[in-house]
């Protein structure tokens, strides 16, 4: 049967600021066919520093903010930009850079502090 879609995994490799150890992986699909990728920021990281995405692959991130200052989550490979206020969240859907390569996404707010890494295979 044809596939409609790539399901993507989500690395969590530990926070980018801090080493908690915690490791795991998410999977999902955004009800508009595009995979579902989420985001938390709390305080100055962010809850995985490592996020791999198929080539060309239709995505839509929703940053969630569970601490109290703004934060953002920006892909500057994709121009896509999150924005979430402390306790809110927000979405953008955006296509995964055509050619496989490590790019970088971070916080404008916090860009030392709060960066990662989009993986495209």
């Amino acid at each position: 049967p044809a596939v409609a879609g790539v399901l993507m995994a989500v690395s969590i490799l530990g926070a980018a600021c801090a080493d908690d150890g915690s490791s795991g992986e998410a999977t999902g699909s955004a009800g508009s066919g595009a995979t579902a990728v989420e985001v938390v920021a709390t305080d100055f990281s962010f809850d995985q520093e490592a996020i791999t995405l198929a080539a060309g692959e239709e995505v839509e991130v929703t940053l969630t903010n569970d601490g109290s200052a703004p934060h953002t989550f920006t892909f500057e490979e994709a121009d896509v930009v999150v924005e979430a206020a402390g306790g809110e969240s927000g979405t953008a859907s955006f296509t995964a850079p055509s050619e496989p390569g490590s790019f970088e996404f971070h916080c404008d707010v916090h860009p030392d502090q709060m960066k990662g890494t989009v993986e495209v295979e």
